[in-house]
């Protein structure tokens, strides 16, 4: 938000959140983006992160990532994240057929998840989840897995929670030194 000789053309100035761009984004940083003035929500980004020189700061946050897995059996993934797409999306193919879900899916179909099986069948399935949960269900699960954990429901083993931090770990590891991680 400084004096900075490009802030009408740069694609990242945050003082656009100072109009009629102030909602979904600002609104999950800062509370009182609907009710706030414009001068409120330019002084709350002159002294937030929000508001500082994505090229001049020492902000080291990725804005993509793509992490490719080996796994046992032959059995390949990859894990592709970006800022610059709305919400999540999902695409698992296999020898039968693949499945994609994801937010614009929901949007433009009503849909959550379709199934394409190679033999010519189709499926289509809607998720019901809390639309106010900022990652599509995936905070209020995570919750939900802990108090099941400790209330002692033992259905889904805590190694496989331990295992995808792991993961998470050894890609942001590889992502920092450049190297393969083997677990």
């Amino acid at each position: 938000t400084d004096d900075c000789p490009h802030l009408k053309t740069c694609l990242y100035n945050a003082r656009k959140y100072a109009d009629e761009h102030r909602t979904p984004w600002l609104a999950q940083v800062f509370d009182r983006a609907e009710e706030a003035s414009d001068e409120e929500i330019l002084e709350w980004l002159s002294k937030s992160d929000f508001g500082r020189c994505v090229y001049y700061s020492d902000n080291d946050v990725v804005d993509h990532q793509v992490v490719a897995m080996n796994f046992e059996g032959d059995v390949t993934a990859n894990l592709t994240m970006t800022a610059f797409d709305e919400g999540r999306s999902i695409e698992i193919f296999g020898t039968k057929g693949y499945l994609r879900g994801s937010h614009f899916l929901r949007v433009k179909t009503g849909d959550d998840i379709h199934v394409h099986l190679f033999d010519g069948g189709e499926e289509r399935y809607r998720v019901d989840v809390d639309e106010d949960d900022h990652h599509m269900g995936g905070d209020g699960g995570i919750v939900d897995a802990l108090y099941d954990e400790m209330a002692g429901d033992k259905s889904v083993p805590v190694s496989s929670y331990i295992q995808s931090h792991i993961m998470g770990y050894a890609a942001e590891k590889s992502r920092l030194t450049g190297q393969t991680v083997n677990l």
